[in-house]
C-alpha cells in the first residue's frame, strides 16, 4: 500500500513511481534466471553442494539439446524458496538453461532488460523441442523482434519460425494434435503384445476402468494367478468379446437372474447368403443392466451449506471442483444407482499398528484428513500419494517401537518427494498430527498442515529451536 504521503502524488510523480518499480521488477526477474542458472551449476556433478554422495540420485536435463544435466533432487529446496512446487522450479531451471545454452541473443536482451523474462521463458519453453541447431536458428530469427511486437503478433511469428526450424517435426505434431479424442494402437508388437493408447473424457474413462477393474477382479475369483496388471489388460480383450463379458459378469453377480447360458463352444455358422464367410453368433438374453454395471467410488466433498442450498462447489477426488448440480446430473443421466456410504469420521483416533503394512481403513482416515501432499508448497493431491513413515520404521527385532504405523507417523507425498525424503538431505518431524516441520539440506525450515498449507521459518535461531521442540518423543529414535 502506498504510505499517506505519497496518496497526495500528482500524475506525472506517480508515472514516473511506476516505471521506477517496473524496472526494479525487469531487473529481479532477471537476476531470478541468472540465480536458476547458478543453481544448476552447483548441482550439475553427482555429489551434492556440500561434496556429500546422494544415494539413489539421477542426473537429469530439464532443458533441451545441448544444455547440461542436473541433479533430480536440486529443485526441491529451488521450489520452497520460491513458494512453489518442485516441478516448477525444475520448468524455471529448464528455461534458465534452454536461454543460457540454446537462445543466446535472447538471453542477452533478458540480461540487458530489453526482454521481460515472462516472455523469454515462453520462447524457451516452445522451441525446446527443437534440436540445439533448431534452436538457434529460431533465437537469430527473433532477435530485435520479440519487445517490438504485440505479444500476439510475436506469438504468431514465433510459432512460423518454429516450423522454419523444423517442418517434418512440426507437420508431425500437428497431426498428433488435430484429433483431440482417439484409440490407437502402437506400431511396436513383442511377444504377442501390443500397446493401446486413447484419449476420451474423463467421465468415459472412469467408467472404462471400473469395468476393466470389476472384471479383473472377477478372473482372480476364478483363479486366474496372474498380476492385477496382466488381469486388467486380459479384461480388454474380454470386453471386446461382448457375449463372453456378460457371461463372466452374470456369473459374479449376485443380483443376476438364472438364464440360459449361449452355447459358446459350437462352432459358427457358415454365412447364410453363401459367399464362403463366417459369421460368430454373439446372441444372448436379454441382460439386466444391474449385472453389467460397474462399480466406481467416487468421494464427493460437499459443505453443509452447499447442501442446504442445494447448489454450490462440490470436490470430486481426483477430477477437481464441480457445481453440485453437475455431480447430480453426472450420476442421474447415466442411470446410476447410487449407494452412499457413512461419512468417515476425521476425529476418529485408530490405534497405531506394529506392522509395516497400512491397512485400508486408516490409509482412508489420512487420505480424508491430508488430501495433498505435505511437502512445502508441492502440488500433489489425490489418493495415489504415498502414505511415507515420517520416522522411518524399523522392525521389532531391530529394536523398532510398537505402533510405528499410525497417523502421527504417517503422511502423504508424491513418490519423487518420496524418493527425495529418503535419499537426499531434506528431513521432516511430525510433532503431532498433521503438522509437519521440514529442513532442507541449506538448513532452512518450513512447517507445512493439511489445511493452512506452508509457513517458511527461515534459516536462524528460532528455526533451529522450532526443528528441536518438533522431535517426536514416541517415535524419533535419533538424535
Amino acid at each position: 500500500m502506498f504510505e499517506s504521503d505519497q496518496t497526495q502524488l500528482d500524475a506525472r510523480s506517480l508515472s514516473g513511481l511506476v516505471a521506477e518499480q517496473h524496472r526494479i521488477r525487469v531487473r529481479a526477474e532477471c537476476r531470478l534466471l541468472e540465480l536458476a542458472c547458478h543453481w544448476a551449476d552447483l548441482h550439475s556433478g553427482s555429489v551434492d553442494p556440500r561434496g556429500r554422495q546422494i544415494e539413489g540420485e539421477r542426473a537429469r536435463t530439464p532443458g533441451g539439446e545441448g544444455t547440461p544435466p542436473v541433479q533430480e533432487f536440486a529443485a526441491a529446496e529451488l521450489g520452497a524458496q520460491l513458494e512453489t512446487t518442485t516441478g516448477a522450479a525444475w520448468e524455471l531451471i529448464g528455461d534458465a538453461l534452454d536461454l543460457r545454452h540454446r537462445l543466446p541473443r535472447l538471453w542477452a536482451a533478458v540480461g540487458a532488460g530489453r526482454v521481460r523474462a515472462w516472455k523469454a521463458r515462453r520462447v524457451a519453453h516452445e522451441t525446446r523441442r527443437l534440436s540445439l541447431d533448431g534452436a538457434l536458428q529460431v533465437d537469430a530469427a527473433i532477435d530485435g523482434v520479440i519487445s517490438a511486437l504485440s505479444w500476439a503478433r510475436f506469438e504468431n511469428l514465433l510459432a512460423a519460425k518454429i516450423v522454419e526450424a523444423d517442418p517434418a517435426g512440426e507437420e508431425a505434431r500437428a497431426r498428433a494434435y488435430e484429433a483431440e479424442r482417439f484409440v490407437r494402437s502402437g506400431r511396436a508388437s513383442e511377444g504377442g503384445l501390443k500397446l493401446l493408447i486413447a484419449r476420451a473424457a474423463a467421465g468415459d474413462v472412469i467408467w472404462f476402468l471400473a469395468m476393466v477393474d470389476r472384471i479383473a477382479e472377477i478372473l482372480a475369483a476364478e483363479g486366474d494367478t496372474d498380476s492385477v496388471d496382466v488381469r486388467r489388460s486380459k479384461a480388454i480383450g474380454i470386453l471386446a468379446r461382448p457375449d463372453r463379458a456378460l457371461n463372466l459378469l452374470r456369473r459374479h453377480s449376485a443380483a443376476a437372474p438364472t438364464r440360459t447360458t449361449p452355447d459358446r463352444d459350437r462352432a459358427p455358422d457358415p454365412d447364410p447368403e453363401g459367399d464362403g464367410h463366417l459369421s460368430v453368433d454373439v446372441t444372448t438374453r436379454a441382460v439386466d443392466a444391474d449385472v453389467a454395471r460397474p462399480r466406481v467410488e467416487l468421494v464427493v466433498h460437499v459443505s453443509a451449506e452447499t447442501l442446504a442450498l442445494g447448489t454450490g462447489p462440490a470436490r470430486l477426488e481426483g477430477l477437481g471442483t464441480l457445481v453440485l448440480g453437475q455431480v447430480r446430473r453426472w450420476l442421474t443421466d447415466t442411470g446410476c444407482r447410487v449407494t452412499i456410504r457413512p461419512v468417515v469420521d476425521l476425529g476418529a483416533e485408530l490405534a497405531p499398528l506394529d506392522g509395516y503394512e497400512i491397512p485400508r481403513s486408516l490409509r482412508r482416515l489420512i487420505g480424508l484428513r491430508m488430501p495433498a501432499s505435505m511437502f512445502p508448497h508441492s502440488g500433489a493431491t489425490g489418493r495415489r500419494l504415498d502414505l511415507d513413515h515420517t520416522v522411518p520404521y524399523v522392525p521389532s527385532d531391530r529394536g523398532g517401537p510398537p505402533g510405528q504405523t499410525g497417523v502421527g507417523n504417517l503422511g502423504p507425498l508424491s513418490r519423487s518427494e518420496h524418493r527425495l525424503k529418503t535419499h537426499s538431505g531434506w528431513r521432516v518431524r511430525q510433532p503431532e498430527p498433521g503438522v509437519f516441520v521440514w529442513r532442507s539440506p541449506t538448513g532452512h525450515h518450513w512447517i507445512t498442515t493439511p489445511h493452512a498449507g506452508t509457513y517458511p521459518l527461515g534459516s536462524g535461531r528460532l528455526a533451529a529451536s522450532f526443528w528441536r521442540a518438533a522431535k517426536s518423543g514416541r517415535y524419533d529414535l535419533a538424535a
